[in-house]
């Protein structure tokens, strides 16, 4: 007689879609979740600030036009919840990666320069990636750059840019 035997790894795997994010969106589309109230303290104890004035996790904060946390996904299955939070006027913002089960919040590590863009939104998810997008607009002049956010390795890296000024055709750069 054959015995199957299996083995449990404690570890965040996506393999064939073994996790499934709900989609992303705002911070009111969970507050309900049981672990809604311990990730708010976590980033909040943080202490992060934009233009001097705290930048907590579900207050509005006028100068960004945005709330701390700028849009949320959760995944059940794995118990995972991926976030964005406002950067202000050249400065980026930053996203987390919080694990319900564990109560851990990590920041993402961020590959190459910034430059002067703010985080946006995540898109469509493919296998481990989550693209994100970061704009620019000033004077006359407007970038976009994609980024590819690799939740399993909770790493975020350029892919590809633009820059133009009015005037001057667009001219993509790829990473």
């Amino acid at each position: 007689e054959v015995v199957e035997k299996h083995i449990s790894i404690n570890y965040l795997y996506d393999g064939d879609g073994g996790i499934a994010f709900d989609g992303c969106g705002t911070k009111v589309d969970y507050k309900n979740y049981s672990w809604y109230g311990k990730l708010r303290e976590k980033f909040n104890a943080q202490n992060i600030s934009a233009y001097g004035e705290g930048v907590k996790f579900d207050q509005w904060n006028k100068n960004f036009d945005s709330y701390g946390v700028r849009e949320m996904c959760y995944a059940k299955n794995g118990e995972v919840v991926v976030m964005m939070s406002s950067g202000e006027y050249c400065s980026f913002g930053k996203i987390y990666r919080y694990f319900v089960n564990s109560g851990k919040l990590e920041e993402v590590k961020i590959s190459g320069d910034t430059g002067c863009y703010t985080l946006q939104e995540f898109e469509k998810r493919t296998g481990n990636v989550i693209p994100v997008t970061a704009a620019f607009g000033d004077a006359g002049c407007s970038g976009k750059i994609y980024y590819d956010y690799d939740f399993l390795m909770n790493t975020l890296t350029p892919n590809k840019s633009y820059f133009e000024c009015i005037g001057e055709e667009r001219e993509w750069e790829y990473y």
